[in-house]
């Protein structure tokens, strides 16, 4: 798909989008659900909102940028972009503004539709930080059926968006380094069908 050109690429990160959308909107639509049902949801606000200080906020907000990675790949668009300069700075401000709308509503719903006796008696907050990258998956067992696997699937569809969105990002880097003789030049090659960086991305694909 990434040899045949940028716009297949896009097709293609359309699809797999439009599942990882899905899944994030069942997950935040359930939870809501849950939260209209019960009277008591926003107790789980109510606690302390920084329990483990400022230093807890440090914390997480050291791992923050890991969920903002690959924001970069969207320059790395630049020479396959149409009107790059308008079209660029849209796309990120843009994705961004939305990633971190969805990234506030799921942590929303899965505090927040989550009744401490669905937890044993422990915290919610505390619940879902001892569960640590499956925090949110075990959030979703209790208010969503089948959360887990939907979670899972989810998951398992975004590594696939991302493995292309990385082959992508490396060909072109591969592409350029090889232009400028950094690396092989024959990563430079254009295919003289598809007029892309049919070389790099090949390598890239197989690393």
């Amino acid at each position: 798909v990434n040899v045949k050109g940028a716009s297949e690429t896009g097709k293609l990160g359309i699809i797999v989008t439009v599942i990882q959308l899905g899944t994030i909107f069942a997950l935040i639509s359930a939870g809501l659900l849950t939260m209209n049902n019960n009277p008591d949801w926003n107790s789980n606000f109510m606690a302390n909102f920084a329990p483990i200080g400022i230093g807890g906020i440090v914390a997480a907000m050291g791992l923050t940028f890991i969920a903002f990675e690959g924001y970069e790949i969207i320059v790395q668009t630049g020479e396959e972009v149409k009107n790059p300069k308008k079209n660029i700075p849209r796309a990120i401000f843009i994705s961004l503004t939305l990633v971190v709308l969805l990234y506030c509503l799921v942590a929303f719903v899965s505090i927040g539709a989550i009744s401490p006796n669905d937890t044993g008696g422990i915290p919610v907050w505390n619940f879902i930080g001892q569960n640590g990258d499956l925090g949110i998956s075990k959030a979703a067992e209790i208010f969503l059926p089948y959360g887990s696997f939907v979670i899972l699937a989810g998951g398992i569809v975004s590594c696939l968006a991302a493995l292309n969105a990385t082959t992508y990002s490396s060909a072109r880097v591969a592409f350029a380094m090889g232009r400028h003789y950094d690396l092989p030049h024959q990563l430079s090659n254009i295919h003289h069908k598809f007029k892309t960086p049919y070389v790099a991305t090949i390598i890239s694909a197989i690393i």
